[in-house]
């Protein structure tokens, strides 16, 4: 891996465990680190005391991090190199010390439990800066079983029976468009998402293990 980026999103409810920053130094070595891959087993669930993720963007970003604090409905997630990543709603709203920064301005109100199905927000790109509005539908896919960590058991964690949306976006001023995918369960949690966050980043790609 030549470089390392930290960031991840999600849906958490209020009983997920947070991380406290008294503890943020003991446990930054053994958890926040670049990977190529790491194997998440049963032991390396149990053993975790917090709620965390597993990140992929693209082929060689790979990270494991965990929820630094949560505000209302803004979810702040930290880095080891001191990146900052805020959601709403399990969307991308705000980000700090990546490659390249996004910043909601509006239409921040995401959510996969409600009847919104189209909606736009305008979106504040850096490096290279741009103001983009980028309009969003939003659909039910299906519902199935997924075993997103073949590692661990059915029904734990990260494999069970969940809906899945799907989120198109296009920015028509700077031809960005594609398609986000959300795996929900039925508590309303985000389990899996592939989305993009940036059009100069590739499709992020992020597994949730909650505590």
């Amino acid at each position: 891996m030549t470089r390392r980026i930290s960031l991840f999103i999600i849906l958490f409810l209020h009983s997920c465990s947070v991380v406290n920053i008294s503890d943020y130094p003991s446990i930054a070595k053994t958890i926040l680190f670049g990977v190529d891959e790491v194997l998440i087993d049963e032991k390396f669930y149990s053993q975790m005391k917090y709620s965390f993720a597993v990140v992929k963007i693209g082929k060689y970003k790979k990270s494991i991090l965990i929820l630094a604090s949560i505000s209302g409905e803004e979810y702040l997630w930290v880095g080891s190199n001191a990146e900052k990543v805020i959601t709403v709603n399990g969307k991308i709203q705000k980000s700090y010390g990546l490659d390249h920064d996004i910043k909601f301005i509006s239409g921040s109100e995401f959510s996969l439990n409600s009847n919104l199905n189209a909606y736009s927000s305008l979106v504040q790109l850096e490096n290279p800066q741009a103001l983009v509005n980028i309009k969003y539908n939003l659909y039910y896919e299906s519902e199935e079983l997924n075993v997103f960590n073949p590692s661990l058991e059915i029904n734990t964690s990260v494999n069970g029976r969940y809906k899945k949306f799907i989120e198109t976006y296009d920015a028509q001023k700077i031809d960005w468009k594609g398609e986000n995918n959300y795996w929900i369960n039925e508590d309303g949690r985000v389990i899996k998402t592939i989305q993009s966050y940036h059009p100069l980043e590739p499709d992020v790609e992020i597994t949730f293990y909650y505590k």
